[in-house]
Order: structure tokens, then sequence, then C-alpha cells
């Protein structure tokens, strides 16, 4: 699993930027990659202003805290990947919450996962200097990241893209100046 670290760089409150869209704001996601490097570990979790867990850079975050998945509502991109998690959880009987987590409650938690379109699920082990668990994947977590791998490799839940008979050239030649 992943080495993190909670950030002392605050994520930008969303009076400042939408974090709920894409956006090419990244000042305090990058600040928090390059502490987190400095301390040793390999990514950033931030917190709002409020104190409560947003998300990282490039990543939404979910935890496991007295048996219930949680993952922040606010300072954070709705992605989609987190939104499959969320259907995941309802479809697998899985008690899930967008909430508020407070970086207190983070001494509770028994899993941390990460999300990405680009990567899909991935436990975090090691938090600050405290291990995770027992130190590997967690239950729930090799749980949600298995369906998330099933899915996306299913016909049922993919659509496949002809790059052979839709492509650059074939966009191109059809746009007039």
């Amino acid at each position: 699993g992943l080495r993190m670290i909670v950030s002392g760089v605050p994520r930008i409150p969303e009076a400042s930027v939408d974090s709920t869209a894409k956006n090419f704001h990244w000042g305090d996601l990058i600040q928090a990659r390059i502490e987190a490097a400095d301390r040793g570990a390999q990514n950033a979790l931030l917190l709002g202003l409020d104190g409560n867990l947003a998300e990282g850079a490039g990543f939404n975050v979910f935890v496991v805290i007295d048996g219930q998945l949680q993952t922040p509502g606010k300072d954070c991109l709705h992605g989609i990947t987190r939104r499959t998690v969320l259907e995941i959880a309802a479809s697998e009987g899985i008690d899930a919450a967008v909430t508020d987590i407070p970086a207190a409650q983070l001494n509770k938690v028994s899993e941390i996962f990460i999300t990405s379109s680009a990567g899909g699920v991935f436990a975090v082990t090691q938090l600050d200097d405290r291990q995770i668990g027992d130190g590997v994947i967690g239950t729930l977590t090799s749980k949600i990241r298995a369906e998330y791998w099933r899915r996306r490799l299913s016909a049922e839940w993919s659509v496949e893209v002809d790059y052979d008979n839709y492509c650059c050239k074939c966009v191109i030649k059809n746009i007039r100046f």
C-alpha cells in the first residue's frame, strides 16, 4: 500500500475555487506533494480550512471508521471513480456515507484507500508514521477494488472504442476553417 501524510497545506476553500469541478488550480495540491516527498511519503491528503478531510492531488479518499465507509462531501472533486465506489458500496450492502471527516477521526481508521480514474482503487497502509490496520490492504478495500476492476473490464460496464474507424484524421478532415 501507499505511504501518505496529512499535509499541513490546507485545501483551497470552495469559496475561492469550486473543487467539485475539474480546474487548473493545483497550487495547494503541488505544495502538499512536495511536503510528502520531503517527509518520505508517496503522497498527501489535504484538509479543508475547517479541519475536515478533503482530497489529494488527482484523487479522492475513502476511510473506514467503525465499519462504515466514509468519503468527504466538500472541498473535493466529485469524481467518477468516487461515484463508482459509492455505487459499488450500495450494490454490495456496504454501509457508506458522504460526510465530514474531522482530522482527529483519522486516528480511528481501520482502512484508507484513494480513487482515481487513471488508476482505480489504491490502498493506503501508512498515514504519517502510523500503520493503518494490519499494514496490508484491508478486507473492505480489497472487496471494493476487485468489484471495481470486474466492472471496469466487463462488457456490461464498458464501451469499446474502435480507434481504427474513429481517429483524429476523420474528425479533423470534417472541420471547416
